[in-house]
């Protein structure tokens, strides 16, 4: 599979700098939860609640970040920690 990294590069870049708040603020959740496993504690639900159902979404969306995450090698995860999660400047 032939992929454009440069493309890549930029939606991922763009998902981390808005795509990513509104799960985490639906979750309510932190960039620094992504760091270690984000807890799901809610008791007896609806579970054909729209609303429940969107948030589990989210919050596999955010297991999967932490698994792409445990998986990056340095440099790249040092630069991606770096640069997304504690919000450090291209500087």
């Amino acid at each position: 599979m032939n992929i454009n990294e440069k493309q890549t590069s930029k939606k991922v870049s763009n998902f981390m700098r808005s795509t990513i708040n509104n799960l985490l603020n639906f979750t309510g959740n932190h960039l620094s939860d992504l760091k270690k496993p984000i807890a799901c504690d809610i008791p007896n639900v609806d579970k054909d609640d729209p609303a429940l159902k969107e948030y589990f979404y989210y919050l596999s969306v955010l297991d999967c970040i932490q698994k792409a995450l445990a998986n990056m090698t340095d440099p790249y995860k040092s630069i991606f920690m770096k640069r997304y999660i504690d919000k450090l400047t291209d500087e």
